[in-house]
């Protein structure tokens, strides 16, 4: 159940309450009404969506070898962050998508997760790829952003 309050012609929904205790205003945390024998809560504090965890997810190709063969000329390689972005706060279900921000682009798989695949062809030896992207979490009330750096590198040692 949410409470509401009229603000110009739309109702909008409450998500501080606050009551009087002695000389200062205090934050309510829970409503509760008697159902029966128990107590129900009806209303809970909102939380705001905050993000925390990686702010890298990176990625490598090594070979050694003499040109031209083994290594190959070109490589796609695929970095994913070591642990998935944590989200705290918010309503349940919140909607992810990641967007370029800057640098090199990268191919993004699974980018309504918290933990996509980034992946990028045509690396070429001993370079290093670095693009930005945000992640975006939302719950229709708030929304919070944490940006990514991704790296790739292809390293190659020709044997000599």
């Amino acid at each position: 159940m949410a409470f509401y309050r009229k603000s110009g012609g739309s109702n909008v929904a409450i998500t501080t309450l606050k009551r009087r205790s002695g000389s200062t205003w205090v934050n309510v945390q829970t409503v509760k009404r008697r159902s029966g024998g128990t107590w129900v809560t009806v209303w809970s504090a909102y939380t705001p969506i905050t993000l925390s965890g990686p702010t890298t997810a990176s990625g490598s190709y090594q070979c050694s070898g003499q040109s031209p063969s083994p290594c190959p000329t070109q490589v796609t390689i695929q970095a994913t962050p070591a642990t998935p972005i944590a989200v705290s706060g918010g309503n349940p279900g919140p909607t992810v998508s990641w967007a370029w921000v800057s640098g090199d682009v990268f191919t993004v798989s699974n980018g309504s997760t918290l933990q996509p695949t980034f992946s990028i062809g045509s690396v070429g030896h001993n370079i290093t790829k670095t693009g930005v992207y945000r992640c975006t979490v939302s719950d229709g009330v708030s929304s919070a952003t944490r940006d990514v750096t991704v790296s790739v590198t292809y390293t190659w040692d020709n044997g000599l």
